[in-house]
């Protein structure tokens, strides 16, 4: 009695949830209920009975009955291990469900994100270079309007550079705008492939674990022991302690069933229709690909950026007026460019590190 005592104790210790992530409320909810269903299955079982036999000659002594009924008692103790390891990997079925769920979660979020991965990163890249040209605009822009009221330069070329000011304040609204609402989700440090890999271990994981569970009730070892007497009987020591051992035929089917469900889940899981990870395979391609015209773009308007600089050291000491406009047409050519650059490197970096570089 003591040791089925202790058992039940240390059961119902093991059948206390201890999950990780209980402020999640996915897994807080299915540790409690692995935790209601191990409750029951990792403690001892009291049962009892009581009926008519036939005592025959234990209950009167006379070996000529045959037949002479009885009331048997029946009161006692059950402890299955069966039903304790059961108890456990039903715990761990929670612990591997929970695990899969915040998995998941992180993967969906770049699903989400799809394509636009990396822009919130681009907008907030070219809103810093803005916040560094615009002033430098602005100053240019008082110059030509100095000379327009000193009668040298026209009311075109102020217009032209009143317009070209505005095109670098609206790019600086919109990225002021898209770094706003940018939600891009936190990876961790992880790469799109290895957000995959973990979504696709915490899944196998998980079906692992169910099959442990459902193979676990091919089997029971289990004690009972109590009191067992039929009312007459002159026994001594009405008690008995019992060890039973049950295995199904049905458990070599079971297995094999289990390795051809792990099969056609990996295949439905990887797979593109419906399939995350599938899914995730999906956009990683496309992100390849997206990656290498941005790289391009990124070297074409270094080119530029290049090109544009020479030319503006080449004019930035001379006098005439006529050139310094020429100038200014350049430098603004240059700040388009040098803000297009930041944007494209910004977002090749966050490709890199959502993809793996």
């Amino acid at each position: 009695m003591r040791i089925l005592t202790f058992l039940a104790a240390t059961a119902l210790l093991a059948a206390a949830p201890a999950s990780a992530h209980a402020d999640d409320p996915y897994c807080s909810y299915v540790d409690n209920i692995a935790a209601a269903q191990a409750a029951v299955l990792v403690a001892p079982e009291l049962f009892g009975s009581a009926g008519l036999v036939n005592a025959g000659s234990e209950l009167t002594g006379d070996s000529n009955v045959a037949f002479e009924t009885g009331l048997r008692v029946t009161v006692g103790l059950r402890y299955d291990f069966a039903d304790l390891y059961r108890g456990l990997v039903t715990d761990d079925a929670a612990a591997a469900d929970c695990r899969r769920y915040l998995a998941l979660q992180h993967l969906e979020a770049y699903l989400d994100a799809g394509r636009e991965a990396g822009v919130g990163a681009a907008a907030a890249a070219q809103l810093q270079v803005l916040d560094e040209l615009l002033p430098q605009a602005e100053a240019r822009l008082r110059e030509v309007r100095d000379e327009v009221e000193a009668g040298r330069a026209g009311l075109e070329e102020l217009n032209a550079t009143q317009l070209r000011v505005a095109d670098l304040r609206s790019r600086a609204a919109d990225a002021r705008l898209a770094a706003e609402r940018d939600n891009a989700p936190d990876s961790g440090g992880r790469s799109l492939g290895e957000l995959r890999r973990t979504f696709l271990e915490a899944d196998a994981a998980l079906a692992a674990a169910e099959a442990d569970v459902r193979e676990a009730t091919a089997w029971e070892v289990g004690i009972r022991g109590g009191y067992d007497q039929v009312i007459g009987d002159a026994r001594e020591v009405p008690i008995f302690a019992l060890l039973s051992v049950g295995w199904s035929f049905g458990q070599p089917f079971q297995r094999a069933a289990h390795n051809r469900a792990a099969d056609a889940r990996r295949a439905w899981v990887a797979s593109g229709e419906g399939g995350t990870a599938g899914r995730a395979e999906e956009l990683r391609r496309e992100l390849i690909a997206v990656r290498g015209v941005e790289r391009q773009r990124l070297a074409e308007a270094q080119v530029l950026l290049a090109d544009l600089q020479a030319r503006q050291e080449a004019v930035q000491d001379l006098e005439s007026s006529r050139l310094r406009r020429f100038a200014d047409a350049l430098w603004f050519e240059w700040a388009r460019l040098r803000v297009e650059e930041a944007g494209l490197a910004a977002r090749l970096a966050a490709l890199d590190g959502l993809l793996g570089s």
